[in-house]
């Protein structure tokens, strides 16, 4: 009977070693979970970072949009003001035409119709332009520059 004792007591200090030693699947486990934990945290950083950048985005693209639209209505404030000043010439002109007579008379009324057309277009075309995307301001306000130049040329010619 004392040796099945022995046995038994062996055998069970034989199970219990074998149990305190790493087993070879929990050690891969350990690593993989490791790994998959660091996976995660690089993950997790790489979208905060994408985050962070496209709120910076968002506030670089805001900024640009209010500068543009700044801009814009300072052109616009500019040109209301010199239409201002146009519209107190083309008042002078009709005056004037009002104080000749016969053919001299007749050519002032035709100029003066010519520049209101020409108005008429040029504030059409302004009042348009404060609608323009920045993709296309550039070419519309050359544009609109050059119908105002040719206003004011039509103005300046019809005084002489």
């Amino acid at each position: 009977m004392a040796r099945p004792i022995v046995s038994l007591t062996a055998m069970t200090a034989i199970l219990a070693l074998l149990g305190a030693c790493d087993q070879p699947g929990q050690t891969e486990a350990q690593k993989e979970n490791k790994a998959s934990e660091q996976a995660l945290n690089a993950r997790n950083e790489a979208e905060q970072r994408a985050q962070n950048a496209q709120v910076e985005a968002d506030k670089e693209i805001a900024a640009a949009r209010a500068d543009f639209a700044k801009a814009r209505e300072d052109y616009l404030h500019t040109k209301r003001l010199d239409l201002v000043s146009l519209d107190t010439k083309i008042m002078n002109l009709e005056s004037k035409a009002r104080t000749l007579a016969g053919k001299a008379r007749t050519d002032l009324d035709a100029r003066i119709e010519t520049i209101l057309t020409e108005r008429d277009t040029f504030v059409h075309h302004m009042t348009a332009i404060d609608t323009n995307v920045a993709a296309t301001w550039d070419s519309a306000k050359a544009n609109l520059d050059k119908e105002w130049d040719a206003l004011r040329s039509s103005v300046d010619h019809a005084d002489n």
